[in-house]
C-alpha cells in the first residue's frame, strides 16, 4: 500500500490477516499512528512503515526486515525492538537509537540521508558528540552492509573496524571524518565495495588495501591522502572502479595498477603524480574511462592506449605529456578526449573526424602544427577545440 497517499487511520481489520508476511505502509498520510494490534501479524517477515513505533513491534518474533528509512521519527525507539533476534535488515532515518549494536543477527544496517550533528550512541555508555565511536566495531560479525554515508559524522575511523569480518559493503562517504585510514581495513577480506569519498581523511594509503582481493569498487576521492599509490592494489584483480582522485598523492603510477584487466574506470586525477603512464602493459580491454588530468605526468603517451578498444573517455589534460598523439584510431567508441594543456606536438590526427560517437575533443594549448582537418567532427566547433597551438594558427594564415 506504499505510495498511494492514503489518508485516515489504519483499519484495525487489517490486523486480522494472520497469515500476512509482508506489509508496506510508506509514503502515505496515515494518521493515528500504528495500532498495537500490529502484534497479531505474527507471521510478518517484512515491514516498512511510517508513523510512531508501537511497543508491539517487538513481539513480531519472525520479523526479518524492518524499513524505517523514510520516517521522521522523534523521541526514543522502544528498546525492546532490539530483542527481535530474527532481524537481519534495518534501515533508519532520524535520531540514532542507543542499542542497535545488540541485534545479534543484523546483516544490513543503513542510516542514510540524515542531518546528523549530534552523537551516534552505539551503546548507552557513549556520549561522543559527533564522532564515530569505536563501539561501532562491536556490531554483529554477521553484518554484511554498513551504510552511514551522507551525514555529518566526524571523528576517525576506528582501528577495530577490521573486526567486522563479514562486511561486503562499507559506505562512510560524504561525512566529516578525519585522520588516517587504518591498516586494519585490510582484514575486511570480503569487501566488494568501500566508499570513503568526500571526507577529510589524511595520511598514506595503507598497503593492506591490497589484501582485500575481492574488491570491485574502491572510492577514496576528495580527501587529503598523501604519499604513493600502493602497488599492492594490483592484487585486487576484480576491481572495476578505482577512484583515488582529488587527493595529495605523489610518486609514479604503479605498473601493477595498469595491469588490472578488470578495470572499467580509473580515476587518478587532481593529485601530484609524476613520471609517465606505464608503457609495457597488456591492453586493458574493459577500460572505459581513464582520468589522470591535473597531475605532473610527463613523457610520451604509450602506444598501448590504442589497444584499449573499449575506451570512451580519456582525460589527460593539465600534465606535461610530450610527443605525438599515439595511434588510437581503433577507439571508435570514443566520446570525450581531452589532451589540452600539455606539450604535445606533431600533426593533428585526421582519423578523429571519423569518430562517430565523439562529443568533445580538446587539443588546445599544446604545440601542434600543420593543417587542422576540415571534415567530419572537425566541422563542429562545439565538439573540437584547438586554440593555443601556434603552429596550427600559423598554418591557417
Amino acid at each position: 500500500m506504499s505510495g498511494n497517499i492514503l489518508r485516515g487511520d489504519i483499519p484495525v481489520g487489517l490486523f486480522n490477516c494472520s497469515r500476512l508476511m509482508k506489509l508496506y505502509l510508506l509514503e502515505n498520510h496515515i494518521g493515528g499512528g500504528v495500532p498495537s494490534e500490529l502484534e497479531s501479524l505474527a507471521k510478518l517477515k517484512i515491514l516498512n512503515l511510517e508513523g510512531g513505533i508501537p511497543d508491539a513491534l517487538a513481539r513480531l518474533t519472525q520479523l526479518v526486515s524492518l524499513g524505517l528509512a523514510l520516517n521522521k521519527f522523534s523521541g526514543a525507539f522502544p528498546p525492546s525492538i532490539y530483542n527481535i533476534s530474527s532481524l537481519k535488515f534495518l534501515s533508519m532515518f532520524g535520531p540514532i537509537p542507543t542499542t542497535f549494536s545488540t541485534i545479534a543477527n543484523l546483516q544490513h544496517l543503513a542510516i542514510v540521508w540524515n542531518k546528523m550533528t549530534g552523537s551516534i550512541p552505539i551503546t548507552s555508555q557513549n556520549r561522543l558528540g559527533g564522532d564515530l565511536p569505536t563501539s561501532i566495531t562491536n556490531l554483529s560479525t554477521n553484518l554484511w552492509k554498513l551504510d552511514i554515508g551522507r551525514n555529518f559524522i566526524s571523528g576517525t575511523i576506528p582501528y577495530d573496524i577490521g573486526n567486522l569480518i563479514s562486511l561486503q559493503k562499507l559506505r562512510l562517504d560524504e561525512n566529516l571524518l578525519t585522520g588516517p585510514l587504518p591498516s586494519s581495513i585490510g582484514k575486511l577480506s570480503s569487501l566488494v565495495l568501500l566508499n570513503l569519498t568526500s571526507n577529510r581523511l589524511s595520511g598514506e594509503l595503507p598497503s593492506s588495501l591490497g589484501n582485500i582481493t575481492r574488491l570491485e569498487q574502491l572510492y577514496l576521492s576528495s580527501n587529503s591522502f598523501e604519499g604513493a599509490v600502493p602497488p599492492s592494489l594490483g592484487h585486487c584483480k576484480y576491481i572495476l572502479y578505482l577512484w583515488i582522485g582529488s587527493n595529495k598523492l605523489n610518486g609514479t603510477i604503479p605498473q601493477e595498477i595498469m595491469q588490472i584487466q578488470s578495470l572499467v574506470y580509473l580515476n587518478l586525477s587532481d593529485n601530484s603524480l609524476t613520471g609517465s603512464l606505464p608503457k609495457y602493459i597488456k591492453p586493458l580491454e574493459r577500460l572505459c574511462t581513464l582520468s589522470v588530468e591535473h597531475n605532473k605526468l610527463s613523457g610520451k603517451l604509450p602506444q598501448v592506449l590504442g589497444d584499449c578498444l573499449s575506451v570512451e573517455n580519456l582525460y589527460l589534460q593539465g600534465n606535461f605529456f610530450d610527443g605525438d598523439i599515439p595511434n588510437i584510431k581503433g577507439l571508435m567508441g570514443a566520446k570525450r578526449l581531452d589532451f589540452s594543456n600539455n606539450n604535445l606536438f606533431g600533426s593533428i590526427p585526421g582519423y578523429f573526424a571519423n569518430f562517430s560517437h565523439l562529443e568533445y575533443l580538446n587539443l588546445s594549448i599544446n604545440s601542434f602544427e600543420g593543417e587542422v582537418p576540415t571534415e567530419g567532427k572537425f566541422q563542429n566547433a562545439t565538439v573540437v577545440t584547438v586554440f593555443g597551438n601556434k603552429g596550427v594558427e600559423a598554418s591557417r594564415n
